[in-house]
């Protein structure tokens, strides 16, 4: 980071600095300087903002692998951030689940499964996510409905639900994601 002056030309006219046709670059920002053309190789050094570089080779793009991301909020306790779905090498960290389900209409949750002979434990509110616990679904015949046990991801209550009413109205369905 010295400044001073330099002296052009010599005493006998001789040139002492020579223009160069290469460009010359000043980092903007730290940055590493890495041994090769891969952002996963080892780090020569860590470069400091204002450093000048000379251009030896490029630019050139560097190929990354793409990676898959989504925006999403944790239901256990409503954290919102990014989640990387599938990494550059192709592994995934989140998929759709076949036993979450999510309310489309207000339905109470209930202890038991016959309608009759059991006692509302809460609604289940538009949008909220149900997860399966008891298994498979079962139907009242003489009610024509069909009813699933589940676990509220919101507070983890479990109780019975009803999937789809004697009129055709849908309550909960599997999650569409």
């Amino acid at each position: 980071g010295a400044t001073g002056w330099v002296t052009l030309k010599g005493t006998d006219g001789a040139a002492i600095l020579k223009p160069r046709e290469k460009p010359f670059l000043a980092v903007t920002h730290a940055v590493p300087l890495h041994n090769a053309f891969d952002a996963e190789s080892a780090t020569v050094r860590s470069l400091q903002q204002d450093e000048v570089l000379e251009l030896l080779e490029g630019p050139r793009p560097l190929e990354a692998k793409s990676e898959l991301c989504l925006r999403c909020t944790a239901s256990k306790d409503g954290a919102a951030g990014w989640v990387t779905l599938k990494d550059g090498d192709g592994n995934s960290s989140a998929s759709p689940s076949k036993s979450i389900y999510v309310c489309r209409s207000t339905i109470a949750m209930t202890d038991g499964f016959d309608i009759a002979n059991c006692k509302v434990l809460r609604k289940v509110d538009v949008g909220e996510a149900l997860e399966v616990v008891g298994g498979q679904e079962q139907a009242d015949a003489a009610k024509s409905i069909s009813r699933l046990q589940f676990r509220a991801v919101r507070d983890g209550l479990t109780g019975w639900v009803t999937l789809r009413g004697n009129q055709g109205t849908v309550y909960t369905e599997a999650s569409d994601c």
